[in-house]
């Protein structure tokens, strides 16, 4: 009895001490030394060091000396980017897209969810997570699907993280609308309910702001009373648009064709709403209207076949005619699988016709201005956290390859689901001594 006391004494020890062996490790000054930093919103540096305390970028320049005990990263003949943010995406809400039980996107049951935040679905231990942050990408906004009138709250993540609290950078950052056919009658999907058509979904916001305009209103005709009396019955739908209402959180409104654009346009400007338009496949039909009004965009479109009124390269080159306006703009992926292929994105924009700085902006401080993040990630400066990647080249160009990649300032490993496939298989067929071609 007592032997087994003894050993699983010993057991939790060992645990905790390789437990806190783990966190402490993780927590020792980084310098990456030697290499060519691109802070993206400075000029290049070449040669330089950074030096990563505490998760943040506390020194930046040349000849930097590392601290007692810190790692030393070599970056020579390498390039360091700051971490890419995918602005709307799953990740962590979609494991496998035909297994219902694995989608936690879009809530079917009620048509107005503004109260629902997906900090409640992330899965942390999600594949598509580690399979996306090894090219690349540090940080994403997750959202609920689109396919709600008011769909509800995102925010966004750093792709590292035992838990969700671990990963959040943002919570509730943005509210969820959308104007599109896709939430046509969602509530009631395949029962002929309401609402069946644009004008619908339209009115149903509409009236739903008014109501919570109204909620507000009595909430602070009985503060101003001193809080005597009752207090107006709680509403957690009307609670929810609150922060909408008094322009604290962003609407990122789902909108395609342009009338759908117009109608978002109207009722943010009914309600004095903070507007990110979402797609926006049609934007060029409404340019100077997005523009008078300094309303960014959230371009997910570059891959998406043109009409048959458009050219061929419609969507190629509409980051081109945004940036030509002066439309601030940022390129996502979105969903949860291909996520990885967000510098590609961008890619395709720069091959046809964006500067080069732009596209590299459009998946790094754009979305991070657009989302209210960029004191925090987005660029490579003294005081953001450290988001940094280690690549051996443009990160733009498919060949280039991760080499380091430090979220929050610590160190993550470049296995994920792919990798370890590909080594279990590799080993199989050495086994077997079969020769790959």
């Amino acid at each position: 009895m007592r032997t087994n006391k003894l050993s699983k004494t010993l057991v939790l020890i060992a645990f905790f001490f390789l437990l806190a062996t783990s966190t402490f490790a993780d927590e020792k000054p980084i310098l990456i030394k030697g290499g060519t930093i691109v802070p993206v919103t400075k000029p290049i540096i070449k040669k330089g060091d950074i030096l990563i305390k505490d998760g943040k970028i506390v020194q930046m320049g040349r000849r930097i000396k590392a601290p007692r005990g810190a790692r030393v990263i070599d970056a020579r003949g390498l390039y360091i980017y700051p971490g890419m943010i995918d602005a709307y995406s799953s990740l962590g809400m979609v494991e496998v897209g035909s297994v219902s039980a694995t989608v936690d996107t879009n809530e079917t049951t009620k048509k107005i969810t503004p109260f629902l935040s997906v900090l409640d679905a992330i899965d942390p231990d999600s594949a598509p997570i580690g399979v996306t942050r090894v090219n690349g990408i540090t940080t994403a906004l997750v959202s609920p699907g689109a396919a709600n009138p008011i769909a509800g709250k995102a925010a966004v993540i750093d792709l590292a993280g035992r838990t969700v609290d671990e990963m959040v950078l943002a919570p509730d950052v943005a509210m969820i609308f959308s104007f599109t056919k896709g939430s046509r009658g969602y509530g009631s999907r395949g029962r002929g309910g309401y609402p069946s058509t644009r004008m619908g979904i339209a009115a149903l916001i509409r009236q739903t702001l008014i109501d919570a305009e109204d909620y507000l209103k009595k909430i602070e005709t009985w503060e101003k009373k001193g809080k005597k009396g009752p207090k107006p019955p709680r509403n957690t739908t009307y609670e929810a648009l609150i922060p909408v209402l008094k322009g604290e959180m962003p609407v990122i409104a789902n909108v395609r064709e342009a009338r759908e654009i117009r109608v978002a346009l109207e009722i943010a400007d009914a309600f004095h709403l903070k507007l990110i338009l979402l797609n926006a496949n049609e934007c060029d039909k409404m340019i100077e209207k997005i523009k008078e009004r300094n309303i960014p965009i959230l371009l997910g479109n570059i891959f998406t076949n043109p009409d048959e009124t458009q050219p061929y390269d419609f969507y190629y080159k509409l980051p081109l005619r945004l940036y030509r306006n002066g439309i601030k703009f940022a390129i996502f992926v979105g969903g949860a699988h291909s996520v990885r292929n967000l510098p590609y994105s961008a890619a395709v924009a720069v091959a046809y016709g964006l500067p080069y700085e732009e596209g590299l902006k459009s998946i790094t401080i754009y979305p991070a201005e657009i989302l209210g993040i960029a004191d925090k990630v987005g660029s490579i400066e003294k005081g953001k956290i450290a988001n940094l990647v280690v690549w051996t080249g443009d990160p733009l160009q498919v060949r280039s390859r991760v080499k380091h990649l430090i979220i929050k300032g610590k160190l993550v490993p470049l296995t994920n689901h792919d990798t370890e496939l590909r080594d279990r298989y590799l080993h199989l067929y050495k086994h077997l001594k079969i020769k790959l071609h």
